[in-house]
């Protein structure tokens, strides 16, 4: 088993607080072995929810989709406007 020690200094914890486990098995069959063996070591230490690496990747990213989509929009429009103000330049050609 690997132990990875690093002090904490008033920044706080490098990660967020967060602990990340890789493994093979179905990753919510150990929350409870994991929020144990955490209880064991620490029983103040709080232990909140408990997520695989895709679903904190789906909250992280979900914002920027959003805006993404927002500014995708906003170009169409744009595009279309632009299509629209060219087109009507060349009827009066």
């Amino acid at each position: 088993m690997l132990t990875v020690y690093g002090p904490f200094d008033e920044r706080g914890p490098i990660f967020g607080g967060r602990l990340f486990i890789h493994t093979s098995a179905n990753p919510y069959s150990l929350v409870t072995p994991v929020t144990r063996i955490i209880r064991e070591m620490s029983v103040d230490q709080p232990v909140e929810r408990a997520a695989t690496l895709e679903d904190v990747r789906a909250e992280v990213l979900t914002p920027e989709r959003l805006n993404s989509l927002v500014f995708g929009v906003f170009a169409a429009v744009a595009l279309a406007i632009a299509v629209v103000g060219v087109a009507g330049c060349w009827h009066f050609l």
